[in-house]
This record gives C-alpha cells, sequence and structure tokens, in this order.
C-alpha cells in the first residue's frame, strides 16, 4: 500500500531528527577515544622515561679478559701472486678492449663472449 505524501514528508522528519542524535553519539564516542588514547600516550611516555633512568642505573657488568693464545711458531708462509698469464689467442687488448670494440662494431652477444671469441668476431 503507497504511503501519502503527507505521511513520507513525516517520516522523512523522523529520520532526520535521529541523524543529530546520532552524530551527537558519534562524537561523543570519537571524545571518549580521544581521552584514552591521550591516556595511554601519557602512560608510554611515562614509562619511557622511567626506563631511561634504570637502563642509566643498570649495573655494570665487569669485563673480564682472556688471555690470547701464544702464537704458533711456524714461519708463516708467503703466497705470491699468481702470475698474469698470457692469453691464449695472443691477442695484446683486454676483454673490456674487445667487447668495447664488438659494441661499437655492432656484434650481436658480444657482452657474454669469452676473449676467443670476440677476437674471432672481431678479425672475422
Amino acid at each position: 500500500m503507497a504511503k501519502s505524501k503527507p505521511a513520507k514528508k513525516a517520516d522523512k522528519k523522523t529520520k532526520n531528527s535521529d541523524k543529530p542524535d546520532k552524530a551527537k553519539s558519534e562524537l561523543k564516542d570519537a571524545k571518549a577515544t580521544i581521552k584514552k588514547l591521550k591516556a595511554t600516550i601519557a602512560k608510554l611516555e611515562k614509562a619511557a622515561k622511567s626506563s631511561k633512568k634504570t637502563k642509566a642505573k643498570a649495573p655494570t657488568v665487569k669485563a673480564t679478559t682472556i688471555a690470547p693464545k701464544p702464537a704458533a711458531a711456524k714461519p708463516a708462509a708467503v703466497k705470491a701472486a699468481p702470475a698474469k698469464r698470457a692469453a691464449p689467442s695472443g691477442d695484446p687488448r683486454t676483454v673490456a678492449q674487445l667487447r668495447a670494440a664488438a659494441r661499437t662494431k655492432g656484434i650481436a652477444g658480444y657482452s657474454s663472449m669469452r676473449k676467443d671469441q670476440l677476437v674471432a668476431a672481431l678479425d672475422g
């Protein structure tokens, strides 16, 4: 059954009159939440201050020293740096130089090639 226009207006008025009450209750709840949060923040700040004080008053542990073990009487072996081997291809250019040359020539896959492959690609 359809409601008449005055009845619809009356329903809207009651719905609208509930909105301010709802807003007031939500505002009240929000204020209560803010109050609780402020109290929690105050407690945390107080706890942080007291923890700083207790950390400063904490007893210090006396460090004990451990006598180092006597050094072994073995002579220290000095390893010589490995000598640079000549490239198997005999080309005096470095891989970096060869890759740069391959890049300028537009050779595909130059970055993953070995030195001998680079030499062959550039010379071939």
